[in-house]
């Protein structure tokens, strides 16, 4: 059996990334149940998803490489095999920063559901006390404002008829 024959190469590729998906399943029955398999769902697919990449990059490159390579020095096949080797760990690095900014945006909207679930089941007696007692803090805070406001006002005002006297006395005004 050859193994470097695309078909076989498939064949293992497949195999390697069902039984690693199927590793992280089982880890995550283990560890959080079905809730933990529903909250990783995206990274589970993402992980298949990187496996099917890995496995058509090699399967491209064997095939690549016998169409390319039947003639060439050694050193001229190991050369395009390590370009296309860093070609496709680059890919691969671009999708999982592509994958970790998607789970951090699930997590954050997850915690924004958690938040508004949490806002739904106030009850309308509780929204009621908490409008009132917001009703009460914003009267007061009028109060506050206008006795401010007033003090001011009585402030400048006196400060005018102050100035207009001792302008009238130093300078006869």
């Amino acid at each position: 059996m050859n193994l470097r024959s695309p078909a076989v190469l498939a064949a293992i590729g497949v195999l390697a990334t069902l039984v690693l998906a199927l590793a992280v399943v089982i880890t995550l029955l283990q560890t959080g149940g079905a809730k933990a398999i529903a909250d990783n769902v995206a990274l589970i697919g993402g992980l298949i998803a990187l496996g099917g990449l890995f496995t058509s990059q090699v399967v491209s490159i064997v095939l690549r490489d016998r169409r390319s390579f039947q003639g060439g020095t050694t050193e001229q096949r190991i050369a395009r095999l390590t370009q296309a080797l860093s070609e496709s760990s680059h890919v691969i690095q671009e999708i999982e920063e592509e994958m970790q900014e998607r789970s951090e945006l699930v997590e954050r909207l997850k915690q924004d559901a958690q938040r508004y679930e949490r806002l739904t089941n106030i009850k309308r007696e509780d929204a009621d006390a908490v409008a009132q007692t917001l009703q009460g803090e914003l009267r007061k805070g009028e109060r506050r404002s206008l006795v401010t406001n007033f003090i001011m006002s009585f402030g400048f005002f006196a400060l005018g008829v102050m100035t207009t006297i001792v302008l009238r006395f130093f300078f006869g005004l």
